[in-house]
């Protein structure tokens, strides 16, 4: 049964690539997968939530093969931060036919579930290469954080695009092993660096942004719960939980003890424990900002 989900998913990113998300219909991936279109059925409601595992299958490798990564090479800072790159890059490769038509079909700014669950997840990969970078490099570069984890991800995102277009490349270490080198000569040259991301950078900071990612990131939570075909035994009351979260974050301001409480008894959840690490930063975040 496995199998055949992954033959489904091997089928669709091809086609996604060759013809485009929005031209493949369910019966082109049937037919490529070489499966009854009945039993699509048995493993997804639709093309989106196919869409949207595909995507949450990308990610998850990244973040799950980089932890596992820096649990298993204790190594020196350094050493963990070109490791975890180049796990990043090849994870990426891996999926370059499909991400290439995702970034198609779905260009940022565009709506709906689908480029909502991307941008919650690509929230919760910037929030990753934060922490590794702060692992790697201290709290001296704090000031400068923001436009660190710039320089990063568009460096690997240009590089990946180089592979995608040109085919042949280095091996991934190689470029890690760069990117990583020049991510510590910034640091360590960095006496007469003006960050660009500085606190005085916009005269007046939009206050209400942390909570509405905060909805549209407790948004997709739900609808994923929603979709899982294997419910946890506290899913109902959990839906009920991040309904009264949502709600209480339409107030102005919301009540920081409820959502507190509401938050610290989802967080509990285990299968929810990753999934509500970005609603916790953007919560954090919000709090923080004086009201």
């Amino acid at each position: 049964m496995a199998d055949r989900k992954q033959d489904v998913f091997d089928a669709a990113a091809q086609l996604f690539q060759t013809n485009g998300i929005n031209a493949t219909t369910i019966e082109d991936i049937t037919k490529a997968a070489g499966i009854a279109k009945g039993a699509f059925y048995k493993h997804f409601d639709s093309k989106d939530q196919l869409i949207l595992e595909l995507v949450q299958h990308f990610y998850d490798d990244v973040l799950a093969t980089a932890a596992r990564q820096v649990t298993a090479h204790p190594d020196s800072p350094l050493d963990t931060l070109r490791n975890t790159i180049a796990t990043e890059l090849e994870v990426a490769t891996d999926y370059q036919n499909f991400l290439h038509a995702v970034a198609l079909d779905f260009p940022p700014n565009s709506s709906g579930l689908v480029p909502d669950t991307i941008e919650t997840l690509q929230h919760q990969l910037y929030v990753w290469h934060k922490h590794i970078l702060l692992d790697a490099f201290g709290t001296r570069i704090d000031p400068y954080l923001e436009d660190l984890v710039i320089v990063l991800e568009g460096t690997i995102s240009h590089y990946l695009m180089r592979i995608f277009w040109r085919g042949a490349a280095p091996p991934g270490n190689r470029i890690a092993g760069f990117i990583t080198q020049s991510l510590h000569a910034i640091v360590t040259g960095d006496e007469d660096l003006t960050p660009a991301f500085s606190s005085d950078w916009q005269d007046k900071p939009n206050d209400g942004a942390p909570l509405e990612s905060m909805a549209r990131e407790l948004t997709v939570v739900r609808a994923t719960m929603q979709r899982r075909t294997e419910c946890a035994p506290t899913s109902s009351d959990d839906l009920a939980a991040i309904d009264l979260v949502l709600e209480e974050l339409q107030d102005h301001p919301p009540r920081q003890f409820l959502v507190d409480a509401l938050l610290a008894q989802l967080s509990v959840r285990e299968y929810l424990t990753d999934s509500l690490q970005s609603t916790r930063t953007s919560w954090n975040n919000w709090k923080g900002t004086p009201q």
